[in-house]
């Protein structure tokens, strides 16, 4: 569509980290206003796809459909679909809030600040260049009881939509979305060569050096998804089919994980135990973990049932380097890899195979690895 074409150009020229980011996105055009009344992004596939209603574009003039596909990327910078599970309307209204106080809109009706200082009636301040959850949990704690949802008012100043993408992201769906967008935005910055305006360099350090979700609720969500249900056969549980004729089916769950330490000195004591902590207060006893101290050669392997087996003294404080202790848990078979420690590795690790969570007490610090999803503690 020649609208969209010239605009990618413009922002080429003026922008260059939305133009390539959009280059790894497919782009879709929508007649219909009911199926897609505006625009809207979808990360259902491995290539983002972002969707046009082809008559609100016509209708739109050059410089705010331009501030349409920024509000469109910013909602994959800013992480808002790996982080909201369900997208709602109040939810949608936040994430709007949060994006297009960096935009210049001009002629189209969206949500601002004061829409939603209206929306509750003043009944807190609300505080400008905030994220989307401090916008959602003001509209929750604050709506008016007999306003449970938001008013038309303000849903109609809602700038895109996405029923057409939203479904729940479940399991590993989560962790999947977000480091494909991490990939995209790593090499859409990479062709802008440095070329960013203030706002979005703001944007993206925010939202690089802070978790798009608490680290941990991922930390959590990735250990439960991880769990493999089982079954065995007893007499206690009806058959369903043959009734008492046959045992019946009772599931067990079973969950075999590799919890890998970086135990270089660079790692603090008390980063080290509040992850240790966080770690067995979510994992059941009756589950096995195997526990694998490593610097740049394994220290110690040990499987643990819970953190009262788990000995804080760290061995090793040499250099580092992470491939070890993931083949170890290769060799052990285990079902996911959470690996804790600072990024700062001498060696480049090989993919394992096996779906691994990389917790980092050093933010700002690269992903050592391609694979994987990374969280800042």
């Amino acid at each position: 569509m020649i609208e969209i074409e010239e605009v990618i150009y413009d922002l080429l020229q003026s922008e260059p980290f939305y133009a390539h980011f959009i280059s790894y996105c497919d782009l879709k055009y929508v007649a219909d206003k009911k199926q897609m009344p505006t625009a809207g992004i979808s990360f259902k596939t491995k290539r983002p796809v972002v969707y046009f209603n082809t008559d609100f574009i016509k209708e739109t003039s050059r410089h705010d459909r331009k501030q349409v596909l920024k509000h469109e990327i910013l909602h994959a910078v800013m992480g808002h679909f790996s982080r909201f599970n369900k997208i709602e309307q109040i939810t949608n209204i936040a994430m709007d809030c949060a994006i297009n106080q960096l935009l210049d809109i001009r002629n189209i009706d969206h949500v601002k600040v004061s829409d939603i200082s209206k929306a509750i009636k003043n009944a807190v301040p609300v505080n400008p260049l905030e994220t989307a959850e401090y916008y959602y949990d003001i509209l929750i704690k604050h709506l008016p009881k007999q306003d449970s949802q938001p008013s038309r008012e303000l849903s109609d100043k809602v700038l895109d939509d996405h029923d057409l993408s939203d479904k729940p992201l479940e399991g590993d769906e989560q962790f999947e979305v977000q480091a494909n967008i991490e990939k995209i935005k790593d090499q859409a910055l990479k062709k802008a060569n440095g070329k960013i305006s203030s706002d979005l360099s703001r944007v993206l350090q925010r939202y690089a050096t802070t978790n798009t979700l608490p680290w941990k609720s991922i930390l959590r969500n990735f250990v439960s998804t991880r769990t493999i249900s089982k079954t065995k056969n007893t007499r206690k549980k009806t058959h369903r089919r043959f009734e008492f004729e046959q045992p019946g089916k009772k599931k067990q769950r079973k969950l075999n994980i590799g919890v890998c330490l970086d135990t270089s000195g660079s790692i603090s004591d008390e980063s080290y135990l509040k992850f240790i902590d966080e770690l067995f207060s979510l994992i059941p006893e009756s589950e096995t973990i195997n526990v694998i101290q490593a610097d740049c050669e394994i220290k110690e392997v040990k499987k643990v049932k819970s953190k009262n087996q788990i000995e804080y003294k760290r061995t090793g404080h040499g250099g580092t380097a992470y491939d070890p202790a993931l083949k170890k848990c290769k060799e052990l078979k285990c079902d996911a890899i959470i690996y804790f420690g600072d990024m700062d590795t001498s060696d480049v690790p090989e993919n394992p195979g096996i779906p691994v969570l990389w917790v980092n007490v050093n933010p700002g610090a690269p992903k050592p690895a391609e694979f994987g999803y990374m969280i800042n503690i």
